[in-house]
């Protein structure tokens, strides 16, 4: 259920990109080197935690330019949220660390994200 909503989310993204003109990016090739599910499920919360600042960020970039957009975005912070709050629960960590989530530049995101990433 979580990846058929990231693929939703991902054609979200580029839709919103290629109809203000922008360019998208290509997927990456990604490698989990998981060996038990709570493994996973800590990589997991890693991904969405990233995801959860980097479109934060976006957010705050489009209501400057196009307040209309950002119903889009905002509705994808929560269900990142909802799945990084189950990913915590699942390995008996709290589902709200913080009482604020923290906006993340494109460039820190990807780095919390580089060690599966394919060279």
């Amino acid at each position: 259920k979580v990846a058929a909503q990231e693929a939703v989310h991902v054609a979200t993204i580029e839709t919103l990109l290629t109809s203000n003109g922008a360019k998208t990016v290509a997927p990456c090739k990604y490698t989990f080197p998981v060996s038990n599910t709570n493994d996973f499920l800590l990589q997991a919360n890693v991904i969405t935690s990233a995801s959860i600042g980097a479109v934060n960020a976006l957010t705050a970039l489009i209501a400057q330019s196009d307040p209309d957009l950002v119903t889009s975005t905002s509705s994808i912070i929560t269900i990142e949220a909802r799945h990084d709050a189950f990913f915590r629960i699942a390995v008996a960590q709290v589902p709200n660390p913080t009482p604020f989530d923290t906006p993340l530049s494109p460039t820190y995101a990807f780095n919390l994200v580089l060690a599966f990433v394919e060279p």
